[in-house]
């Protein structure tokens, strides 16, 4: 079994970063279909959902993106320290036919 000590800030950091850009990416896709779909199924409110146009589209995936880093860069040395203070994790990884 292998102990997991410390684990790297920035590749996290950037690793979280980029799911949060995705993670916008698809929450956004899912708020352009619910604001499209919304004066089809309630016509009275048409003006209630209005859409935030290309800019928003582009902007909020990387405002996610970008506090998930931010996120990252705080979290993981927190995460760290507590790796540090129990003396880490233990881990089984297998590769093939080798348990690590």
């Amino acid at each position: 079994m292998a102990n997991l000590k410390k684990i790297g800030v920035l590749r996290t950091a950037s690793f979280m970063g980029l799911y949060g850009v995705f993670t916008g990416i698809i929450l956004d896709i899912v708020s352009l279909l619910f604001s499209l779909l919304m004066p089809m199924i309630f016509p009275t409110l048409t003006d209630s959902f209005s859409s935030y146009g290309a800019l928003g589209f582009l902007i909020y995936p990387l405002a996610i993106g970008l506090i998930s880093f931010v996120s990252g860069l705080i979290f993981i040395p927190l995460v760290n320290l507590v790796l540090k203070i129990t003396g880490g994790v233990g881990l089984k990884i297998q590769l093939g036919d080798q348990i690590y």
